[in-house]
């Protein structure tokens, strides 16, 4: 039976069974005992057989019906990235030679393709027979395909643009975190739109060209965004030997914005309470102290970000200059681990 759909793309063959219809049709001349075998072009040569344009495809064998659907789903699956589960070594089929059938593995080891997406759909040709092995051709439209799977990336789409159009509304250093966050949508967002791609073509550029420009643009943005976002820090109340200072000036050098003096359109101000107590009711008795800090940044008078910490351990001493010295430096270490991703996640 040949089917009257002249479609789908033969997702999976090697060269060897892309080379198999020739094989079959010469009916391997060159051995006197070879059997001819009378191999659909549905199985034997898909990519002919199916127009690629419109359709998808990819063929299995298996030692039952089930397990070359299976193979066959998962040929498909193993192109365009997408997820069918299956169990199996795929072969391709080369012939039959003195009753003895021969076919060539396309994959070393048993195939076991897993992920988070399943086409539905499927449509699968009559099934091939030879040898006590099953072969079938699986295809659906790029179309119907397409639809399916972009459903699933336009949620990723739409995200990185809520950002993106986020950083776009901002002022320029509550920009930059922003677009840091779409820049890590659009790693996983791209290679979503290659999978598309593989689909169709022509439906990703479709969808996707003006998408794919604002990725590209992330950069650039985040540049001009960072030279526009000089701080200036006011000294800091309550610090001693620029503890405090000094850490909280390295964490946002390290996150790529200068330091400027004087006039500037952002302002830092730190301030650090000691959180002071004595242990005991006695004049002589150590001084403990668990100190916070509060940061401010304003953008023309407006505060854009603001961050608190406080050091939940105990520093005891009975020098005044050690115990502030020795917590400020806990403290400094707080503002270290936590002031950077607090500040990257601000939105």
């Amino acid at each position: 039976m040949k089917y009257s759909v002249k479609s789908s793309v033969q997702i999976f063959f090697s060269v060897i069974s892309l080379l198999a219809a020739a094989f079959f049709s010469s009916g391997v001349s060159s051995c006197s005992s070879t059997k001819n075998i009378n191999v659909p072009e549905y199985i034997s040569n898909s990519r002919e057989y199916f127009d690629e344009g419109e359709y998808l495809s990819a063929t299995g064998e298996g030692s039952s019906k089930k397990e070359a659907q299976v193979a066959a789903a998962a040929e498909l699956s193993r192109y365009i990235q997408t997820s069918i589960t299956a169990n199996t070594v795929v072969k391709s089929l080369i012939g039959e030679v003195d009753g003895k059938f021969y076919s060539s593995e396309n994959v070393s080891t048993e195939n076991k393709a897993e992920s988070n997406f399943t086409f539905s759909g499927l449509e699968y040709t009559d099934f091939f027979e030879s040898g006590k092995k099953y072969f079938v051709t699986v295809y659906i439209q790029r179309k119907k395909a397409f639809d399916q799977y972009n459903s699933k990336v336009e949620v990723l789409k739409n995200e990185f643009i809520q950002l993106y159009n986020q950083a776009e509304k901002s002022d320029p250093i509550t920009a930059v975190p922003l677009y840091n966050q779409a820049e890590k949508y659009a790693g996983n967002l791209l290679n979503e739109i290659n999978v598309l791609h593989s689909i169709s073509s022509s439906l990703t550029d479709e969808n996707y060209s003006e998408c794919k420009n604002l990725i590209s643009s992330i950069a650039a943005k985040k540049t001009s965004a960072l030279k526009n976002s000089a701080l200036h820090f006011n000294d800091v109340q309550g610090d001693c030997n620029n503890i405090i200072y000094n850490q909280v000036t390295s964490v946002f050098k390290s996150l790529g914005y200068s330091q400027k003096n004087g006039a500037a359109s952002y302002v830092v101000d730190v301030k650090v309470q000691l959180n002071k107590s004595s242990e005991t009711d006695e004049d002589d008795s150590p001084k403990t102290a668990m100190p916070s800090a509060e940061i401010l940044i304003t953008y023309n008078g407006e505060v854009v970000f603001e961050f608190n910490t406080v050091v939940l351990e105990k520093t005891i001493a009975y020098s005044e200059e050690k115990l502030k010295r020795e917590s400020l430096k806990k403290l400094a270490a707080k503002i270290q681990s936590e002031l950077p991703e607090s500040f990257n996640s601000q939105k």
